[in-house]
């Protein structure tokens, strides 16, 4: 049950960054999970009952709660940088190093209206973890090497 509205942020590529969803069995509360107050973080706070009857709190990161840490890897690929994205008010930022990613959040901060994703200027280049580099050309491409690595979404 969602217990606070659920907000996603374009800026954090549409993942959910405020609001709390309450799981119940048989009319009493399991858990909850907190998503946080609108940062991208990636984390968030999971609430749970034990069976004394007591709540316990555990601040984790998103993806570890549904996802098989053996099957899982954080990232199969890197991009291979410099990467070039435009914002959707046609602004250019050039990626050069990881901190340049903070320069989309920050853009997202302060047009907080835009709902819009950025967009790639392909073509673009990713690196897998084994070291080979391909060469992305289009969105479809790059859905597909994510998909290669994390399954279908």
């Amino acid at each position: 049950m969602i217990v606070e509205e659920l907000i996603a942020s374009a800026s954090c590529f549409g993942e959910v960054v405020s609001g709390i969803v309450e799981y119940y069995y048989e009319g009493e509360m399991v858990f909850a999970i907190d998503f946080g107050n609108g940062e991208c973080d990636g984390v968030v706070t999971v609430t749970w009952l034990e069976e004394d009857g007591t709540l316990e709190s555990e601040v984790v990161e998103f993806w570890e709660l549904f996802v098989d840490d053996e099957e899982y890897e954080e990232e199969c690929f890197d991009f291979v940088l410099p990467v070039s994205i435009t914002m959707p008010d046609g602004t250019a930022i050039t990626i050069t190093n990881d901190d340049d990613w903070d320069i989309v959040e920050n853009w997202y901060d302060e047009n907080p209206n835009s709902e819009e994703e950025p967009e790639f200027n392909y073509p673009i280049q990713i690196e897998y973890e084994d070291g080979d580099i391909i060469t992305i050309n289009n969105d479809e491409e790059l859905w597909e090497a994510e998909e290669d690595c994390y399954g279908e979404y």
